[in-house]
């Protein structure tokens, strides 16, 4: 006997199609804008290098990064300039096991 349901697409959820995934995205935008304006090392840089947040792009075109929500720029004395992508999501992808 065949699956009934088969063939049918499951509905988009209200957090889907409410926007829900840009207001995370627009929470760690401005997270790294205060770091940004404040001077401080954003999270996950090495402090003691003394690294600080020189530029933010948002939506960097697909065909330049593959993570492209956002594209961070970072200088340091005595380095070069280090680019962060980052692909923001705002379910859990990553647990302590595996990557889903």
């Amino acid at each position: 006997m065949s699956n009934p349901n088969a063939g049918i697409k499951q509905a988009a959820t209200p957090f889907n199609t409410g926007g829900g995934g840009f207001d995370v995205e627009d929470r760690f935008s401005a997270w790294m804008l205060a770091c940004m304006l404040v001077g401080l090392t954003p999270p996950g840089a090495d402090v003691t290098a003394g690294w600080h947040i020189l530029s933010i792009t948002w939506q960097v075109p697909i065909k330049n990064w593959l993570f492209n929500d956002l594209l961070i720029e970072l200088n340091a004395p005595n380095a070069p300039t280090m680019r962060l992508a980052i692909s923001i999501k705002s379910g859990s992808y990553f647990t302590a096991l595996r990557c889903v």
